[in-house]
Formats: C-alpha cells, structure tokens, sequence
C-alpha cells in the first residue's frame, strides 16, 4: 500500500520532507555567477568504473553540470565537481546492466555523460579503483524502497 511505501521511504535520509529542497539550497551557496541558476535538480546514483554506486545530488545551471556528493543526514555538502556545460561533448542513454560478475546485480537505464573528449584516460586511472578524475560519468535512477 501507498502508507507502507511512505513507512519504508522514512528510513531513508534521502526521501524524507524537504531534505533534498535543503541540500539544493545548501549547494546553491556554492554557485558562482558564472554558473548561472539553477535550471533542475535530481538524486541519482553515479556507477563509477569499477561498479560501485554512490548517491549523488546532481544540478543543472545555466552553464554548469554540478555533480555534489552530499550528507544527507549531517545536511552538508562533501564535494562538488563543477563540469561547463561546453565542455560535454556527448552524452549517452539507454538501457544499462552490471556484468554478470559484478556483486551489484540492478539492471535499467543509464545517462553516461563524456567531457573533455582530447584527453586520454591513462592506465593507472583506469585501473585505480580510487580515482575521481576521469572524464565522463554515468548515471542511474536511485534504487528506492518498494
């Protein structure tokens, strides 16, 4: 049922009234003018390139793509990576899978957005599970209670 929904959502940070409404509001402090203003907002999950997924607040401005990793439960901003929007040269959509291998198992859809196209992803990069610097992204809708 819709309450049984609701009771399993309020166990999540996330999904609770007004939380994401404040965390845009905390990340618009971290806006410049050239930024612009915020144009939409969204909670997705980031699948980076060895399969882990992280929670992240993602906004759209006027001229920037603001990728922020948030506490939602302290309500504060923990990193922000700001992407011009003329920087993206291409962005991908369609249906997406882990690999067979892969302890996630959550299949659907995918947004993967590339930047900075003349740079070339350097083999410790590709293989270093920590690294935060490459030059694209992917995207799925955040798993929610059911």
């Amino acid at each position: 049922t819709d309450t049984d929904a609701d009771t399993d959502a309020a166990k999540y940070f996330v999904f609770r009234t007004g939380t994401v409404a404040a965390a845009v509001n905390d990340v618009k402090k971290h806006l410049t003018p050239e930024d612009g203003q915020v144009l939409s907002s969204w909670i997705l999950s980031e699948v980076d390139h060895w399969n882990n997924e992280w929670e992240k607040l993602v906004l759209i401005t006027e001229e920037s793509l603001m990728i922020c990793k948030y506490d939602f439960i302290g309500l504060y901003c923990l990193q922000i990576h700001r992407i011009p929007l003329n920087f993206i040269h291409s962005i991908n959509c369609g249906p997406f899978s882990f690999p067979r291998t892969s302890f996630n198992s959550r299949s659907g859809f995918a947004v993967r957005i590339n930047w900075d196209k003349h740079r070339e992803i350097g083999f410790w990069s590709q293989w270093n599970p920590l690294c935060r610097d490459l030059p694209y992204t992917t995207f799925t809708p955040t798993p929610t209670p059911t």
